[in-house]
């Protein structure tokens, strides 16, 4: 599966916190994600190997923040697939891989 796949199945239904066009649901989504990526990663300084769902949490946290990026960029008209061509064509030219 790549982007463009991943971004047509997973923006076929969608929810909304408010009624009308909202782009805030699916950007306040990832920025809510990126917190709780941020407190699992807290977790495991603190804990080191006692947090052991560590990497399950990780991947949940993951899932929730590309299924609303999908969403943004769905709602803007933007292709993920694109952009993430895009953003390894800048990091060749700008590290030389």
């Amino acid at each position: 599966m790549n982007f463009r796949e991943y971004q047509e199945q997973a923006t076929q239904k969608e929810y909304s916190i408010q009624d009308g066009d909202s782009i805030a649901d699916p950007l306040l989504g990832v920025v809510s994600g990126a917190g709780s990526l941020s407190g699992e990663y807290k977790k495991f300084l603190r804990d080191g190997l006692g947090h052991q769902l560590f990497t399950e949490k990780v991947a949940e946290e993951l899932c929730d923040i590309l299924w609303y990026l999908a969403v943004f960029a769905n709602k803007l008209g933007l292709d993920l697939n694109l952009i993430a061509e895009q953003n390894l064509e800048k990091c060749r030219n700008r590290w030389g891989w």
